[in-house]
């Protein structure tokens, strides 16, 4: 059989196999639904028998307490539980309708997915509760009958009356009665409803085991893939590869003999005829370049033709660049609603299983989140376009930083961490520190990703070598594991782009094979050489020594006395820190820096000036539903006021409306329709608006330096790339509205016990593995 037609029935079996997972998991969630429904139903029909119940009791005992007492303040509640019966004033709440809504009890049986015969049991129960009602309204009526203007004998007399005609007509049984009647129904339904789930429970059963079944065949199907292709296409294709190498290196091998018969064997077939074409057409080309070594007017043109060539490459090289980015901005759009719903699914009430595949959703886009963010980078490194960012941090703070990004994945799989900082490094020094921590954030994650047993070392030592220019301090960063190790042939491609440590098909880890290489060159953009020595079973080190300033303070001492100032609270390291039982899920600093002056926070305005955050109402400016949806969300579970704008235009036309609530700050798109971010943010300044008064943040999905330069140049106040980490919004808001942020869900999420981050660059949690290919 020729490799077309194996491959086109394999396809065919894997295609039926499809079919029918897709039918069966279709059916499963019409049961689903229905069993849904099921559930509902007996939801709102149990919710109704329990407020008759209540109602009925609650009513004859308020009439009651004013017979018996002569207390207006019974009388008064009668009247209104009296009135909520009949749907003249909105009920409090109820399963069947919605808060504040004006229906009476006899209305709600309409809305019941219910058969007649328990239809007609729930209006004889209501039957009786007007039984009920008209009973006790005769006997209010009985102790009102002297009116307001009657002395208080006469009223006392009333109501003893009234008191003598309850016990005579036996009405205090009624409430009992009706409750029972209620809670039998309720009972009999509660069976009904478990026979129906047991009636779908083999059906459901059955169709799990043919899915798996179908999977089972599906896996066998892909394992007969691969041994066709194997032993149709991959060892012919590679002795042909052999026969063509040896005819390249002018030898005279034997004409090989293929097994089958099928399009390989043809293949070859060309291939023998073209070797006799393709000897001649060498003693041409031979000829050809003796002549041209004798024109020099044909080098010149060979040249010219040659440069055309580069540059014809060249600009295919940026366009691809230039796609790149392109496609890995409009990634972000869908990646903000599967990570921003994921997460909110997160904060709701859910089972065990719907929490683990929310939860895994979210992983894996947090995943693709930083697949995205590693090919931007790399493409902006290849084109020279990454610009160095000097600032002032504390060391400590960074190595605390690194420690809890993988502390979480070195306890699952039980590595020791042993984290070093040289007790005579300066604690603060100025240099590129996000770059920094990414080339850092790329070692130490591949080392806890290959090392399974023993240990991960991270060490900041001085360097030996002097640093290259004045005022400065040349540090080495040394990560080192007790992992597999590769031999030299292998570990020297580890800095080619798209290149993995393990290209079999039955490799143990996947990625794009960019993180090595973006960390070299992030390297050479600081003034190092990133270096590696690795042996086989004896683990791998990684190491690089870069340049970092020393910042001088007010009197021109060394940098080292504005460390309290700088850090965050981390406790300094001067030898070694193990493995902890935390989970990693702390402190992912934010890449994007404010851009507004120095203290110009919501902290920083006087107590004069504060106001509640709940005064404010924040501004989205947003032409994405989805991503609209999400940021209102986050919003509002921090107890803020949300307003949405399509695009600027209409933020601005809000701005103007004198009707609208105050605001206090305002979440900005850049990329909109009808106007854009920028224009609509400089319009905004242009209206007298500063950005103390109303501070704008930029809110999208362009990461590069320009842009965020763009931002600051038309008075933005600071920069959020999406999908945006909810624990950097919230700080975020916390430092630009007037009176910080009332509720930090994030950090409660924390104190807890955790809720699941959604990711950021810069941003990532434990979870979130570094894809670089070694």
């Amino acid at each position: 059989m020729s490799i077309r037609a194996l491959i086109k029935t394999s396809n065919m079996a894997q295609l039926c196999l499809v079919l029918l997972l897709s039918l069966c998991t279709g059916w499963l969630g019409h049961s689903l639904h229905e069993i849904n429904g099921l559930l509902r139903n007996y939801h709102h029909l149990e919710s109704l028998l329990a407020e008759i119940g209540g109602v009925s009791r609650e009513n004859y005992r308020a009439a009651l307490d004013y017979i018996s007492t002569g207390d207006t303040f019974h009388l008064e509640r009668w009247r209104h539980l009296l009135r909520i019966e009949r749907g003249e004033t909105p009920r409090p709440s109820s399963a069947q309708i919605a808060p504040g809504e004006r229906r009476s009890l006899f209305s709600l049986i309409d809305g019941l997915g219910v058969t007649g015969n328990v239809q007609v049991q729930v209006q004889s129960i209501l039957a009786q509760l007007v039984l009920l009602e008209s009973m006790t309204e005769t006997a209010m009526r009985s102790a009102l009958k002297s009116g307001p203007e009657a002395t208080p004998v006469q009223a006392r007399q009333d109501r003893q009356a009234a008191l003598l005609w309850v016990q005579s007509n036996g009405l205090a049984r009624i409430p009992d009665s009706i409750a029972e009647a209620a809670r039998q129904l309720g009972d009999r339904q509660r069976a009904e409803f478990l026979a129906h789930l047991g009636e779908r429970e083999a059906p459901l059963r059955w169709t799990l085991v043919a899915v798996l079944a179908g999977l089972t065949l599906l896996g066998s199907s892909v394992l007969g893939n691969a041994y066709i292709f194997q032993t149709r296409i991959a060892d012919p294709l590679d002795r042909v590869s052999r026969y063509a190498e040896s005819v390249a290196a002018g030898l005279a091998p034997v004409p090989l003999r293929l097994r089958h018969r099928d399009e390989l064997a043809v293949m070859f077939a060309s291939l023998q005829r073209m070797k006799g074409t393709l000897y001649s057409r060498i003693r041409e080309l031979r000829e050809a370049e003796q002549r041209a070594r004798r024109s020099r007017q044909q080098a010149v043109m060979a040249r010219s033709q040659a440069l055309t060539s580069l540059e014809l490459a060249q600009r295919a090289s940026h366009v691809q660049d230039d796609f790149l980015r392109r496609i890995s901005h409009e990634i972000r759009t869908p990646l903000n609603a599967i990570i921003g719903m994921s997460y909110l699914s997160l904060q709701t009430e859910l089972n065990v299983v719907q929490r683990d595949y929310l939860a895994q959703i979210n992983k894996s886009g947090g995943v693709l989140l930083d697949m995205v963010n590693r090919i931007l980078d790399f493409s902006s490194a290849s084109e020279g376009s990454i610009r160095m960012e000097r600032k002032v941090f504390a060391v400590a703070d960074l190595l605390e930083l690194l420690r809890q990004s993988v502390a979480g994945l070195a306890l699952e799989k039980h590595l020791r961490l042993n984290f070093v900082l040289d007790p005579s490094i300066p604690a603060v020094v100025a240099g590129d520190e996000r770059h920094l921590e990414e080339v850092l954030r790329i070692l130490l994650d591949n080392a806890v990703k290959y090392t399974v047993s023993g240990s991960v070392d991270f060490r900041i030592l001085p360097s030996g070598e002097p640093p290259t220019r004045k005022g400065a301090i040349r540090l080495l960063f040394v990560v080192s594991d007790t992992g597999p190790g590769l031999g030299e042939e292998q570990w020297k491609k580890f800095f080619e782009p798209f290149t993995l440590g393990d290209e079999s098909m039955t490799r143990s880890f996947s990625g794009l094979g960019l993180g090595l290489a973006l960390a070299r060159q992030l390297v050479s953009l600081m003034g190092g050489e990133l270096t590696v020595s690795s042996v086989p079973r004896q683990g791998s080190r990684f190491s690089f020594s870069v340049d970092m300033e020393l910042p001088e303070s007010a009197d021109g001492h060394n940098g080292v006395e504005l460390a309290e100032d700088l850090s965050s609270g981390a406790p300094a390291f001067s030898g070694q820190s193990s493995q902890s039982g935390q989970g990693g899920q702390g402190g992912q600093r934010d890449q994007f820096r404010q851009f507004g002056q120095p203290g110009q926070t919501g902290a920083s305005v006087s107590n004069g000036e504060r106001m509640p955050p709940a005064s404010f109402a924040v501004l989205v400016v947003e032409d994405n539903d989805i991503n609209a949806q999400i940021a209102r969300e986050l919003l509002e579970h921090a107890g803020l006021e949300v307003i949405l704008a399509a695009n600027g235009q209409e933020a601005l036309h809000l701005l103007e409306d004198p009707a609208h609530p105050p605001l206090g700050l305002v979440l900005m798109d850049v990329q909109m329709p009808v106007m854009d971010g920028l224009e609509a943010t400089r319009r905004i300044r242009g209206m007298g608006f500063s950005p103390e008064e109303l501070p704008v943040i930029a809110m999208t999905a362009h990461t590069d330096m320009a842009s965020r330069m763009e931002g600051k140049d038309v008075g933005m106040n600071d920069y959020l790339t999406k999908p945006v980490n909810p624990e950097t919004l919230y700080d975020t808001l916390e430092k630009w509205l007037v009176g910080g942020l009332g509720r930090n869900p994030a950090r409660q999420a924390h104190e807890e016990g955790g809720a699941t981050a959604m990711p950021q660059k810069g941003n990532e949690g434990p979870h979130m593995p570094v894809d670089t290919g070694a």
